[in-house]
């Protein structure tokens, strides 16, 4: 048998790596590792290898061992913390992403790996600046505008995002992530119809984006086209159909269309995976208070204001149910709480009154529609409920 020479092995082994050629690429690094154990190059060819395999363990073994033997190896530093970033390691991918800074600190992909596990931390200020950072070292390099456009959305600065978004655009124009992301940065600015042109340009390259249907459903929820947007919720469940936040969108836009039963199950469906979802709760109140369930419906009133007592909408609710299952001095409890938040609040001024005039105070009732009126001098249902009071 012709003897394996190590170095040229190798060199193959790297050179069927360069062409993509992965499982033969990881034989070689293993037959060149069976003869020489300590090859420190052909153990690192290996962990890329498997990494490339998605065998994300194995190659963080192999890394491991590179780094046993040289510690300050920046590239098996970089490796590692990146394998463990794949892994959703995020708090140790961060420490060898540190590790890696502290070898060589101008590194553009340690720089960005440690930007995106802040990220996926949730820290975002600091991914911010990281992201910041490595824009310093390459003001181009497409991940950190991206990175530093999600990191923005995420705080709320969507402006400032969609500028981030518009940068990453300009070197790559079909880039789906940022269309994708500078729609979720537009819809967030009420800017529904440029958000549902760039959904539709990802579309048109992947009809099954799930994130981007997503994002189309609710700008055409925004813009009140509700069957077209539950078209996109049911694309979603039929690539997924466990997708929560999907089911959610699908019950919201059936509840817009008064197919109220459907919305309830598409709402117990959510809230059978997680129950504490309280938007869940609080849709499924007004799909039983649409279908005249309104014990069933001031239970839920109560716990969405369990988590959240002063939550205007479920006090109005709450109030609303509680007048007709005829519980009028409740209602008027939950008018008044909410009230104190928000004194302009014309709906809970009404279901005041309606309790009012259920109890007899036709008086005060009449100080409640007068209270609309001084905010919306047209409101009909506040003038016909101030007549009644001085006709009665």
């Amino acid at each position: 048998t012709r003897r394996l020479h190590v170095p040229s092995a190798l060199v193959n082994c790297d050179i069927l790596f360069a062409f993509g050629k992965y499982k033969e690429a990881l034989k070689c690094y293993t037959d060149v590792l069976a003869r020489d154990p300590d090859n420190t190059k052909a153990m690192y060819g290996k962990a890329l290898t498997l990494y490339e395999l998605d065998c994300y363990e194995d190659a963080l073994d192999c890394y491991k061992e590179v780094l046993a033997v040289n510690p300050d190896n920046a590239d098996a530093l970089l490796g590692k913390a990146d394998t463990l970033l794949v892994l959703d390691r995020d708090e140790e991918a961060l420490k060898g992403y540190d590790a890696a800074l502290a070898v060589d600190y101008d590194n553009i992909d340690a720089l960005l790996g440690r930007a995106h596990s802040l990220y996926n931390l949730s820290r975002n200020e600091e991914a911010l600046r990281g992201y910041e950072i490595a824009l310093a070292v390459n003001p181009y390099n497409i991940d950190a505008l991206l990175g530093k456009a999600d990191a923005l959305l995420e705080l709320g600065r969507n402006k400032e995002a969609l500028r981030g978004y518009e940068a990453t655009l300009e070197i790559d124009p079909d880039h789906e992530d940022a269309l994708q992301n500078k729609a979720a940065a537009l819809i967030a600015l009420d800017r529904n119809d440029m958000a549902l042109k760039c959904c539709d340009m990802v579309l048109e390259v992947e009809p099954y984006n799930t994130g981007t249907l997503q994002n189309k459903a609710i700008a055409l929820l925004n813009l009140d086209r509700n069957e077209e947007a539950l078209e996109c919720y049911d694309a979603v469940l039929a690539v997924d159909p466990d997708d929560p936040h999907a089911m959610h969108g699908k019950a919201d836009a059936l509840l817009n269309l008064d197919r109220n039963e459907e919305a309830l199950e598409c709402y117990d469906a959510v809230l059978a995976v997680d129950p504490d979802d309280m938007d869940a709760v609080h849709g499924k109140a007004d799909a039983l208070l649409a279908l005249g369930r309104y014990q069933e419906a001031a239970v839920c009133c109560a716990a969405v204001l369990a988590a959240d007592p002063d939550n205007t909408t479920a006090l109005h609710n709450r109030a609303y149910a509680l007048i007709n299952l005829g519980r009028n001095e409740e209602a008027l409890k939950c008018c008044d709480m909410a009230l104190a938040v928000d004194p302009d609040y014309t709906d809970i001024l009404r279901n005041k009154a309606d309790a009012l005039i259920n109890l007899g105070r036709n008086e005060e009732a009449l100080a409640c529609y007068d209270a609309v009126l001084a905010v919306d001098p047209d409101d009909a249902r506040a003038m016909r409920g101030r007549r009644c009071c001085i006709r009665d």
